[in-house]
């Protein structure tokens, strides 16, 4: 089971609409949670309703980038 137990040392800035904050503000008064929390908890609970784990989450192999010249005219 996927975890976010490590120090909080990480910034994340997001630019929502007004209806989707107030939505997790909304979920976070009911849950008594803050809504960081409340994110954290919608994306665990994704990752184990679609069965993704731990490996899931290393770094993407890079892309090799490939140099395309210039034509001359």
């Amino acid at each position: 089971m996927l975890r976010f137990d490590e120090n909080k040392s990480a910034t994340l800035n997001l630019r929502v609409s007004p209806r989707f904050k107030r939505a997790v503000q909304l979920i976070a008064e009911r849950e008594n949670r803050s809504a960081v929390n409340v994110l954290e908890c919608l994306v665990l609970d994704y990752f184990d309703r679609k069965g993704l784990t731990e490996a899931d989450l290393a770094p993407a192999p890079k892309r090799k980038t490939v140099e395309v010249g210039h034509a001359r005219r």
